[in-house]
């Protein structure tokens, strides 16, 4: 079950769902030139529809908080040629200002796991 990140404050509280957080840490990976899709990995990942309508977007995001540290797994596949250190080392970076800014929290552990190369990029107009 997914669960809040929630502070409280002088007004009430916030509260943050997961759910929301493995969304936008799926966009922001998807953003990235050289992944080609995020890859599900079963009864790990977050499969929820974002407010567009794109069921599953965040299907290759696991997010688990350890007490008071939070660790994020992420599943992509990449293109062809990309240089796949410097890729990760820039998607750890990337996600790590996404999920800063949004929780002004930071995360203690960013995991990329490369689960595929695909030779075609990932067709738009189709």
């Amino acid at each position: 079950m997914p669960q809040n990140n929630s502070e409280n404050t002088i007004l009430g509280s916030i509260a943050i769902s997961d759910d929301l957080l493995a969304s936008c840490v799926a966009d922001s990976v998807l953003s990235m030139d050289g992944v080609v899709d995020l890859e599900e990995v079963v009864g790990t990942a977050y499969q929820i529809p974002l407010i567009d309508g794109d069921v599953g977007a965040a299907k290759g995001v696991r997010i688990e908080k350890k007490s008071d540290k939070t660790v994020i797994d992420v599943y992509v596949i990449v293109r062809y040629g990309v240089k796949i250190p410097q890729l990760a080392w820039d998607l750890q970076q990337n996600i790590r200002r996404a999920f800063a800014s949004i929780t002004g929290e930071t995360v203690e552990e960013i995991n990329i796991h490369v689960r595929g190369v695909s030779k075609e990029e990932n067709d738009e107009t189709a």
